[in-house]
């Protein structure tokens, strides 16, 4: 099954491969990251394929990235005042 894409090229839904190309993780913490529905998912009905819109994927990273940039820092485990 060939996975849809944009004008550009761009595959509209991510597989889990791409999805961790794009994170920059595993292709096993992606499908869990999937599986736990913890960023933005589709699932086909009647299978057990699951995608993540690409859209969806950048936008969840641009909220996490604001969430974490804008939050209070942390001290390094070990590191005394």
């Amino acid at each position: 099954m060939k996975t849809a894409t944009v004008k550009n090229e761009r595959p509209f839904l991510l597989r889990g491969a791409e999805v961790a190309e794009m994170l920059g993780c595993s292709r096993a913490m992606a499908y869990r990251l999937m599986q736990r529905a913890t960023i933005p998912v589709l699932r086909v009905p009647g299978g057990k394929t699951i995608r993540v819109p690409r859209e969806a994927l950048e936008e969840w990273i641009r909220a996490n990235t604001q969430a974490a940039a804008a939050g209070p820092s942390r001290p390094t485990a070990g590191r005394v005042g």
